[in-house]
């Protein structure tokens, strides 16, 4: 290595840290604001008004009425990784809070001439700091109501290079009221006041009915939106996902229809996104992107927020399940439902254990039949899920669908075709396919089936199907109730099976209604389903229905165990 002092490894002075670390959090004036106007929904306010110039680059001021800072903690507030919202490792397990990494105020500070002020609750007086290219001078006493003011001016005044990649104060202005948009949708009991100059650009009083709620949604998505949407209501399990889903008339060309939250933080998720599209199958053609504002609530510490310096993106424990759940439980919510959302309907429950709520239960659940929802699930690949996991996930989700599916010790899937199973000190392998075609021949020598001996699906499957399939089940339910299946169109070219009899588990539904279709009796019905014997079984829900209500109904062709004392032989010991 060299030898040369100026390549010898040193510390970053700290103003030049958080340059760098500014580069990652302030893109633009709109990054800011984002930033500031978080600080000020963790902090509890309950108005928040957002004042800038020159489309951010001369000023952006954020002012709000909550809690406060203690005076001593000021300059700690602009120093680099400093924050009152995480303590230890473990409160990166589930974090509630939009704001934690403890770097905004510092990183805009460096890069700009900035003043923070603050007025603790009670408190005789405030005090504030002053801080000019990361440098903080300070504290000094400050008149304002409770509550905390952030100026931000001249941004980027110090760092040239960054100040030239900015584009024009009317392009800058778009961005920034972008983001102000997507941030008075994220906190429904906030209200929110923006002015450029001298001028009101929005005002939004707090929104705690679905009048008022609506009325937000109008304001910043345009009142057609509005009135062609369908209110959707995803309750499952511990997910929820609540909100309105544009009508295809009001697909756009570009994104920035599409307002996506997760526990109140704005985020963006292809996964998702996907999920929120095939909703709407081949009614929104190629090139063209839905609108939507959704909420999606889940347990803090199934997401890791922690992913991005800007907090956009995040990971989930298990992103096909939430993908699932959403994607199916917006199907059935637009499924023979005119779009509009008209006076004194349902439309979204109260507040929940959102970020921008802070911590706490969820209160009780609506259960509005209008928007009641029950989600799908695609097929499943067990090579990205193990069996054991998503069988715990589907017994967590089916205990709200009238009934726990249990998981029967099951731990793996080999081959596509053998179930490993504990049980005890047994591992119990069992052939799917050979069981699989036992049941299927036990249903087909039963008679009629009907709807008392068909199981509730934990989550409806949305299959494909051709177009005069769609149109036979207009018409066939009684005749595939008899069958043992409860299946009804759900688009152009899809159709969700909601109630399956044992013995259908593990049937390519997608197929078999294909086949079924322009049957106009149960014997023909039956004789087109012997037809559909099962090749292999690479669904992990198939899987462990496969052997749930299956123990009395193992043969002696399909299983084989193994003893801990024969592999003990067998190893030696």
């Amino acid at each position: 290595m060299s030898a040369d002092p100026l390549h010898r490894i040193r510390p970053l002075p700290p103003v030049l840290a958080s340059q760098i670390a500014a580069g990652e959090v302030v893109e633009r004036p709109a990054s800011v604001v984002k930033e500031l106007v978080e600080n000020a929904i963790d902090a509890q306010a309950a108005t928040i008004e957002l004042t800038f110039e020159q489309g951010g680059l001369a000023l952006i001021r954020v002012e709000d009425d909550g809690g406060g800072i203690h005076p001593d903690d000021l300059a700690l507030a602009l120093t680099g990784q400093a924050t009152s919202k995480i303590r230890d490792a473990a409160d990166l397990e589930g974090i509630r809070s939009l704001g934690f990494r403890g770097e905004a105020l510092a990183s805009i500070g460096s890069v700009s001439r900035l003043t923070l002020e603050s007025r603790q609750r009670g408190a005789d007086a405030g005090w504030g700091m002053r801080m000019e290219g990361g440098v903080p001078e300070g504290p000094v006493p400050a008149a304002l109501r409770p509550g905390t003011r952030v100026e931000v001016r001249e941004l980027f005044y110090n760092i040239p290079a960054r100040r030239k990649f900015m584009r024009s104060e009317r392009t800058e202005q778009a961005h920034l009221m972008a983001m102000a948009r997507r941030l008075v949708l994220s906190r429904w009991d906030c209200g929110f006041r923006v002015v450029a100059g001298q001028r009101e650009m929005l005002k939004v009083p707090p929104a705690r009915d679905d009048g008022a709620r609506e009325a937000r949604v109008a304001r910043v998505l345009g009142r057609s939106f509005m009135e062609q949407a369908y209110p959707v209501m995803v309750d499952h399990g511990d997910v929820r996902c609540w909100g309105w889903l544009g009508a295809p008339d009001v697909s756009r060309s570009h994104t920035d229809g599409q307002y996506l939250y997760l526990n109140g933080r704005m985020v963006r998720d292809r996964l998702l996104v996907h999920g929120i599209r095939q909703a709407f199958g081949e009614a929104i053609p190629a090139g063209r992107q839905p609108a939507f504002v959704l909420f999606i609530e889940l347990d803090p510490t199934r997401v890791d927020v922690n992913v991005h310096p800007t907090k956009h993106e995040v990971r989930f424990r298990d992103a096909r399940l939430v993908h699932d759940v959403v994607a199916g439980g917006l199907v059935r919510s637009v499924e023979g439902k005119a779009p509009g959302a008209g006076p004194g309907r349902p439309l979204v429950p109260g507040p929940g254990r959102t970020a921008a709520h802070g911590p706490g239960p969820l209160p009780a659940r609506p259960r509005a039949a209008a928007m009641a929802a029950r989600p799908t699930s695609a097929s499943r690949p067990l090579e990205r899920h193990s069996v054991a996991e998503t069988a715990a996930a589907y017994g967590r989700l089916a205990e709200g669908a009238g009934g726990k599916v249990p998981a029967h010790g099951v731990i793996g899937l080999m081959a596509g075709r053998y179930l490993l199973r504990l049980d005890g000190d047994r591992l119990m392998v069992v052939d799917g396919v050979r069981l699989a075609v036992h049941r299927l021949g036990q249903f087909l020598a039963r008679p009629a089936v009907g709807r008392e001996a068909m199981r509730p699906l934990p989550i409806p499957r949305v299959v494909r199907v051709a177009g005069p399939t769609v149109r036979w089940l207009e018409g066939a339910r009684g005749l595939l109730e008899a069958l043992g299946m409860d299946a009804v169109a759900a688009g152009p070219r899809r159709a969700t099976v909601r109630h399956l009899a044992p013995g259908l588990e593990v049937l390519d539904l997608g197929p078999v209604l294909d086949a079924l279709a322009g049957a106009g009796d149960l014997e023909t019905a039956r004789s087109r389903l012997q037809a559909f014997v099962p090749d292999g079984v690479t669904d992990a829900e198939a899987a462990v229905r496969l052997l749930a209500g299956a123990e009395e109904d193992l043969p002696a062709d399909c299983v084989t165990t193994v003893t801990a004392s024969e592999l003990a032989r067998r190893f030696g010991d």
